[in-house]
């Protein structure tokens, strides 16, 4: 079984042949909880990359900033899975009722996988606290906030077009905040006001509510774009406020610069996914689904390159 194909085979849900694929199965899922980590983790990326191109193009790239960003967006990522554990357990029931199909680390690794996953994420809030020394509290109230958000969408009913839409907004401009928390620059500030006005038409962040609000809410989807009005409106006037004072025109070189550098790397995946084919793909999922992770990989292999890159930036500045 080549290397492709293990990995599939580790996050199938039908293919549990083989020791090593088992084996690999209850490692991953004992860290990623689900199979969504490795998509949060590139969203997430997304979010982050342009911050790191324009430090690196202005000569500002150092280690500690690489090492802030990369980590806060990996922390952010693994935070979220918080969302899908207490969302899971308040709706097993109802899971299990509607057959609605789930693998995780319950199932993966049995019963006990909550005390597994609660040390984990003390101990992530301890190392990021030892070596940023004001990221305890934003930390704690940032899983608090999570697992909270997560209970309010469970109940939610006819509102959760509005909390998937919060959720989300969390997952993408989350690392970005932490960031600016953890170093507290003023480059920081300016790469997430651009963060939060990108986020509603980010990389298939609008093709995913779209669909949410139609499969999911059976809710006309076109009402989406007054969510996003307002949500415009409300971030412009939070960027406003919280801009005062600041080099305006730094600040906004460094907003129009996130939004071409974000843009551009999704632009360049849509061409790249239609000229490298991953064929592997098609011998495992439908024709539209196959396109569709093609896509995904494609944009979050630029993502891992551009932070090789910008490892290797530092490395040899």
């Amino acid at each position: 079984m080549s290397l492709l194909d293990q990995v599939v085979s580790t996050l199938s849900f039908d293919d549990t042949a083989g020791r090593s694929a088992a084996a690999l199965r209850r490692l991953y899922f004992g860290i990623a909880y689900n199979t969504m980590l490795p998509v949060n983790l590139m969203l997430a990326l997304g979010s982050m990359t342009p911050y790191l191109v324009f430090l690196a193009l202005h000569g500002q790239l150092t280690f500690g900033a690489w090492a802030a960003g990369v980590t806060m967006t990996v922390v952010s990522a693994y935070f979220y899975q918080l969302i899908y554990i207490v969302n899971d357990l308040f709706d097993r029931k109802k899971d299990e009722r509607l057959a609605i199909p789930k693998q995780t680390a319950r199932h993966v690794n049995g019963e006990g996988y909550l005390t597994g996953l609660a040390i984990s994420y003390v101990a992530v809030v301890t190392a990021a606290s030892l070596v940023w020394h004001n990221l305890l509290g934003p930390l704690v109230g940032y899983g608090l906030s999570l697992m909270a958000l997560s209970v309010v969408h469970s109940k939610a009913g006819k509102l959760k077009w509005l909390t998937i839409f919060t959720e989300r907004w969390a997952k993408f401009c989350s690392p970005l905040a932490l960031t600016y928390l953890a170093t507290g620059t003023s480059t920081a500030k300016f790469m997430l006001a651009g963060a939060l006005v990108v986020y509603p038409l980010g990389f298939t962040l609008d093709y995913a509510y779209h669909g949410y609000l139609r499969d999911r809410l059976h809710m006309r989807s076109y009402a989406r774009w007054w969510l996003y009005a307002v949500y415009w409106l409300l971030a412009g006037a939070g960027i406003l406020a919280a801009g005062r004072g600041s080099d305006t025109a730094a600040a906004l070189a460094a907003f129009d610069l996130y939004l071409m550098i974000y843009f551009l790397a999704v632009t360049l995946a849509y061409i790249l996914a239609d000229a490298i084919k991953f064929g592997f793909l098609n011998e495992h999922y439908p024709v539209r689904v196959a396109a569709e992770k093609r896509l995904i990989l494609t944009y979050g292999l630029m993502q891992l390159m551009m932070v090789v890159a910008g490892a290797v930036y530092v490395a040899v500045k």
